[in-house]
């Protein structure tokens, strides 16, 4: 249940705070593919990378949260292929996110 709690309060926070918009370009992923990373501390560059490493959270919590109550329904677990599989998504968002943060930041 606590990753169902985790996964609603990283989803507020990366689709409730308000992006940094210098040129009202819209979603983080559009802030992504459109900056520069050229210029040294790219601010809304570096924002929209922290919410995809959150969102990388949110899937986390939303795989573990799943896996937890399925047994609460009488359905079997994920078996364990099905749920590293399924890991895989927040890790390599992690690491996507992680790589765009430092692009942007240095």
């Amino acid at each position: 249940m606590r990753h169902l709690v985790g996964t609603v309060v990283f989803g507020a926070i990366c689709f409730c705070v308000p992006h940094q918009q210098v040129h009202d370009l819209g979603s983080f992923f559009r802030v992504l593919f459109t900056e520069s990373f050229g210029v040294f501390a790219e601010w809304p560059a570096a924002w929209a990378s922290l919410v995809v490493i959150l969102l990388a959270g949110c899937v986390f919590c939303l795989v573990r949260a799943l896996d937890e109550l399925l047994p609460l329904f009488n359905r079997e677990c994920f078996s364990a292929g099905v749920f590293y599989g399924l890991m895989l998504l927040p890790v390599l968002l992690f690491s996507i996110g992680s790589f765009l943060l430092a692009r942007a930041l240095f």
